[in-house]
């Protein structure tokens, strides 16, 4: 009789615990929602002629096709000594 009890007072446990963490996911989910669906303040009132030219100074990198030079102290790793291993695992390699 003591086990049944226990049994029952488990699965409880367990129903209240997929509840709460149900409930959580769902609150979770409501308060992203609410955080990336506030209404929009300011209006833009920069022209795109004026906004092309400061976003191509502030988000481009006029050297990125230069080269980096070597850099002191650092260790490059030797090149691997075995050739990479394309077809599939053998049965001898799995067991």
């Amino acid at each position: 009789m003591e086990i049944h009890r226990t049994k029952i007072k488990c699965l409880e446990n367990s129903k209240d615990r997929q509840q709460r963490s149900a409930q959580s996911d769902k609150t979770s989910e409501n308060q992203a929602r609410q955080l990336f669906q506030q209404p929009r303040s300011g209006t833009l009132t920069a022209q795109k002629d004026e906004l092309d030219p400061h976003l191509c100074k502030t988000y481009s990198d006029p050297e990125r096709e230069k080269p980096l030079e070597d850099i002191e102290g650092l260790v490059w790793p030797s090149l691997p000594g075995d050739k990479f291993n394309k077809k599939p695992p053998t049965l001898d390699e799995v067991n």
